[in-house]
């Protein structure tokens, strides 16, 4: 589960950790356009979803989501960070025309 992402706005490069509570993702709308989403919910922020960044695959398969009525949405960026078992960052890019699949 990344825990860091890097990605294009407006001519501009941005590099955002999830621990940040005003990270935003970029999401990848119909119209093609990219709109700035905020990224999940740290425990101490208001709000009716769960806390944290992220929905296992497994867990929206079993239904956990459904209650929310999520709808899957393309995360659009050039560079993802993941810790390995020993908490060492690890950055990944993401290949031209691939993307992060998300729910909002």
């Amino acid at each position: 589960m990344c825990g860091g992402i890097q990605y294009q706005y407006k001519e501009e490069t941005v590099k955002t950790y999830f621990p940040n509570p005003n990270a935003e993702l970029p999401i990848l709308m119909k119209n093609q356009s990219i709109e700035l989403i905020r990224w999940g919910r740290r425990k101490e922020q208001q709000g009716h979803l769960p806390p944290g960044g992220w929905a296992r695959h497994e867990s929206i398969l079993q239904g956990t989501w459904d209650k929310y009525r999520p709808v899957p949405v393309k995360i659009q960026v050039n560079l993802f960070m993941e810790k390995d078992q020993g908490k060492v960052s690890h950055w990944f890019n993401l290949e031209e025309g691939r993307f992060i699949q998300g729910l909002l």
